[in-house]
């Protein structure tokens, strides 16, 4: 798969595990190394860089100084688009035959 593509999927599914919990970042690499395991565990770590430059993420520690993220309001407005995106992709690759 095209880079470009694979990191899009991974930077959505990865915010989408924000919607019900915080996560540290290695709570979400075991996560997402389940989902997709040729992917090096660095880029999980880099996903969660840039989702936090963008602010659609926020850091802070927990009473054990375990640094944790979490989703911002800005976060979760970018997420409500891009999951109704999805749905409109899969609507589309639907009707074309795509399973």
């Amino acid at each position: 798969m095209e880079h470009k593509i694979v990191w899009e999927i991974v930077e959505f599914c990865v915010l989408y595990q924000f919607l019900t919990n915080d996560y540290s970042g290695y709570d979400i690499l075991i996560k997402m190394r389940t989902l997709f395991p040729d992917i090096n565990g660095g880029m999980f770590y880099s996903v969660l860089r840039k989702l936090h430059t963008k602010g659609f993420i926020e850091i802070y520690f927990n009473s054990h100084q375990e640094k944790k993220y979490k989703l911002t309001k800005i976060g979760e407005s970018h997420l409500i688009i891009s999951i109704n995106n999805w749905r409109h992709v899969k609507e589309i690759a639907r009707k074309i035959g795509v399973d």
